[in-house]
């Protein structure tokens, strides 16, 4: 068996008998770790820019906003309602949401220790999966989905599978609209059983289909009531690029998803996906939520510029066939290569967090050493005492209303300036009328457009640093008045 190539033990004797199986035993506890190492850096570590924002949106929960789905917004907030305005609070919900989503995952392989490492060691979960944003719920949601439309096959508890497949493929819309291409994929997972199952499971994944769609209904209604603004966002944002990239374009989205899956990793996990296509129920489901999703995404790069994470929901299957999915037969070599990956991903992600607090490179750009730089942009521009403060980009925006205290609480962007985010949608229902205050960005050499409707004076310059001294952010920050925005 794959866990005897694993070696993590074959699964009977004493330890079975007291509870878990051996190997699941192990796979949870590795996972459980992980999880309180995840914690403990994620309380350790500033926010950044995007973490910010999100957490502006937990201050303002609602069934929408304009960049995604809310699920992001009510962890975060549940999150600071336990550890207060913290980076822990805007953290901790998505760690330990993460955790309990993985858990049905090592019921499905044959080596738990194996699929706990791997999920441990991925730079995407490694990493990633500490930081507050909505890749967390739609992964978390789509690990629920595949363990639960995996298992619908176990006549004992089919029902509590299929109640799990729904909800958790509600939790992963919620999260972000990709998670909807789940259930065509599940479905054709299905069409391909054998006939005496195909029916009756095709049926079964229709049915949680419908209950992903009920739970994540809120937000549906709040897109009809709002013009479907975060759909149409959404679309243009994935396919809508003035010049497409092309095959430039691909070549970049490879790039970023081989240094998501670890480099060693991700080439055994396309392994594992091409050893286990034909390989039973479990690496069917599997196969079809990753590979098609790697392959969409690659070209959808050629179209508009890619972003690392489109595609973070395939390492979710991928890591499932590198462990082995029950009922396949074992595959020694990929095996013995997922566990040389995992060791060498894990080794880099430890690399990655000590230079995070102990930076031992000089890197150009570094974005470790700009963790810090909200707080050192917030400090000056609250000792102006003005009230009114607008940004043209929403990172700024989110950055100055983390780290500043009440008197930067309503920072906002300057409409028409940068592009539209939630910032533009409750300024329509707040309707400000302020005409006077500060205008801060980003250090350019040209003038800001925005500075032709107002009178002003600057710039003035506010610099981050980072510990030995070098300067890692600058801003321009300008007094204006009788602003015509």
């Amino acid at each position: 068996m794959a866990e005897t190539a694993a070696g993590s033990g074959p699964e009977r004797g004493p330890a079975r008998e007291r509870g878990l199986p051996r190997g699941l035993a192990l796979g949870t506890a590795i996972l459980t770790a992980a999880m309180l190492l995840r914690l403990a850096i994620a309380g350790s570590l500033p926010l950044v820019d995007d973490e910010a924002y999100y957490w502006t949106w937990s201050t303002r929960l609602a069934a929408g906003y304009y960049d995604h789905p809310p699920a992001i917004a009510w962890i975060i907030a549940a999150g600071t309602a336990v550890f207060g305005k913290t980076a822990l609070g805007v953290r901790a919900g998505g760690i330990v949401l993460t955790f309990v989503a993985t858990l049905p995952l090592l019921t499905l392989v044959e080596s738990p220790v194996l699929l706990a490492m791997v999920l441990s060691s991925l730079p995407l979960f490694a990493l990633g999966g500490i930081l507050a944003t909505p890749d967390i719920p739609l992964i978390a949601g789509w690990m629920l989905a595949l363990a639960g439309v995996s298992r619908m096959g176990d006549s004992r508890h089919s029902g509590r599978w299929a109640l799990l497949a729904g909800l958790g493929g509600g939790l992963a819309a919620l999260g972000k609209y990709t998670a909807w291409g789940f259930w065509p994929l599940a479905i054709g997972a299905a069409l391909t059983l054998p006939k005496p199952q195909r029916a009756s499971r095709t049926f079964a994944v229709l049915l949680a289909a419908l209950l992903a769609l009920g739970t994540s209904a809120p937000n549906l209604l709040w897109n009809a009531d709002h013009d479907w603004v975060s759909v149409r966002f959404q679309l243009h944002h994935g396919l809508g690029a003035t010049v497409a990239p092309g095959i430039a374009g691909a070549l970049e989205f490879a790039a970023a998803q081989l240094g998501l899956g670890g480099g060693v990793l991700f080439g055994a996990g396309l392994a594992a996906a091409w050893a286990h296509r034909r390989s039973g129920e479990i690496a069917n489901f599997a196969l079809f939520t990753s590979v098609p999703v790697l392959a969409f995404f690659s070209l959808a790069a050629t179209r508009s510029h890619p972003e690392a994470n489109w595609a973070a929901p395939a390492f979710v299957g991928l890591a499932v066939l590198l462990a082995g999915p029950k009922g396949a037969a074992p595959t020694p070599r990929i095996t013995r290569t997922a566990w040389i990956g995992s060791g060498i991903a894990l080794t880099l992600c430890t690399g990655v967090v000590v230079h995070a607090f102990h930076p031992f490179l000089r890197i150009p750009n570094d974005p470790v050493a700009r963790l810090g730089k909200g707080a050192q942009l917030a400090s000056p521009v609250e000792a102006w005492g003005i009230p009114s403060v607008w940004t043209p980009r929403y990172q700024e925006a989110a950055l100055l209303r983390w780290y500043g205290g009440p008197g930067l609480a309503g920072v906002t962007t300057v409409p028409g300036i940068d592009r539209t985010d939630q910032f533009d949608l409750w300024r329509t229902e707040d309707a400000p009328t302020e005409r006077d205050g500060l205008f801060v960005r980003s250090w350019r050499a040209a003038e800001p457009v925005v500075l032709t409707l107002c009178e002003h004076g600057g710039p003035n310059l506010v610099e981050a640093h980072d510990d030995a001294g070098a300067v890692t952010d600058r801003w321009q920050v300008y007094e204006v008045h009788d602003c015509r925005f």
